[in-house]
């Protein structure tokens, strides 16, 4: 949604990295995980790109999508 950011599922600092994005996107306010990680979780769902990446940046996520699918 932007560019790329450092690897944030390594350094444990997700909400902090996201932070700082959204600063640099201009926006008025801070970042409110409760108001905008909804937004930017419905904007992953909806791109399949965007899905694309987070997934293969995630092994976590990667596994769990994975055996999802096998069933």
């Amino acid at each position: 949604m932007g560019k790329a950011v450092m690897d944030v599922y390594s350094a444990r600092r997700a909400a902090e990295a996201v932070g700082e994005l959204f600063r640099g996107l201009g926006k008025r306010r801070k970042y409110d995980k409760a108001i905008d990680g909804p937004e930017f979780l419905q904007r992953i769902a909806d791109d399949i790109q965007l899905r694309t990446i987070v997934i293969e940046s995630n092994p976590s996520l990667r596994s769990i999508v994975e055996e999802l699918v096998s069933l």
